[in-house]
């Protein structure tokens, strides 16, 4: 960002493009609160405007800036889990179709399919679904109910898998889908990254997340697909 800020002519301090950075954590994890989205554009408008002083609405610099934004995890990208691929490819034996729903952080879901082909998991999935390009976020029940309908299945057939209490369990079991939580280590759960801000944050207490079921690795998500086939769902 800071490379296409001085391009355009635009003197930015690091320091204070950093602390917009930071500072938008918060305000990314309020909107949340709320279920709704922020784009990523909107995201590194804000950003840049907190650290640049009269910084000019040029259509094409709002567009460069917000592809040096969500790009960054193209350039670094994260590591596959070593049970995704043998997992997935498993799934496909067993089941009808597979979907994905997910909200973003700082990468556009257009960002999130190129990276997900780097990954060669792409393929896999039937749909799917992500939270800029619905304006809704887990646990809202409507990006669900978007999920069945694109894979054109009856959402109670749906068995939805995820590491998220509320976001993924909760928030599937209300729009009638069955859940499994992928229950994270805790190493994974601290820190003061976006991620585990959001976490931190819940509406929903312990008593109200029910999952049919909980497994401590992607393995593990066959043997409970394979059970929870054919079960009616429950509350």
């Amino acid at each position: 960002m800071i490379n296409v800020l001085t391009r355009f002519g635009l003197q930015v301090s690091p320091e204070r493009l950093f602390s917009a950075y930071d500072a938008s954590a918060n305000w990314l994890q309020v909107a949340w609160l709320t279920h709704n989205e922020i784009s990523t554009l909107d995201q590194a408008k804000r950003i840049a405007r907190e650290a640049v002083e009269k910084l000019p609405n040029d259509p094409e610099l709002m567009q460069r800036l917000e592809e040096a934004y969500v790009n960054a995890v193209l350039d670094i990208p994260p590591l596959l889990s070593d049970d995704a691929f043998e997992t997935l490819q498993s799934m496909r034996d067993r089941v009808a179709k597979i979907g994905l729903i997910c909200n973003i952080g700082r990468s556009s879901g257009k960002v999130l399919r190129e990276l997900l082909r780097n990954l060669q998991v792409l393929e896999f999935f039937d749909a799917t679904i992500f939270s800029d390009e619905v304006g809704i976020r887990k646990p809202d029940k409507r990006i669900f109910e978007n999920a069945a309908e694109r894979l054109g299945v009856p959402i109670s057939s749906i068995i939805h898998v995820g590491d998220h209490p509320e976001a993924d369990v909760w928030g599937a079991k209300q729009a009638g889908m069955r859940a499994i939580l992928l229950e994270l280590p805790p190493e994974l759960l601290t820190g003061d990254n976006l991620a585990s801000l959001w976490r931190s944050t819940k509406q929903i207490s312990d008593s109200e997340i029910r999952p049919d079921s909980r497994i401590k690795s992607l393995k593990e998500a066959l043997s409970c697909v394979d059970r929870l086939e054919g079960l009616e769902p429950s509350n």
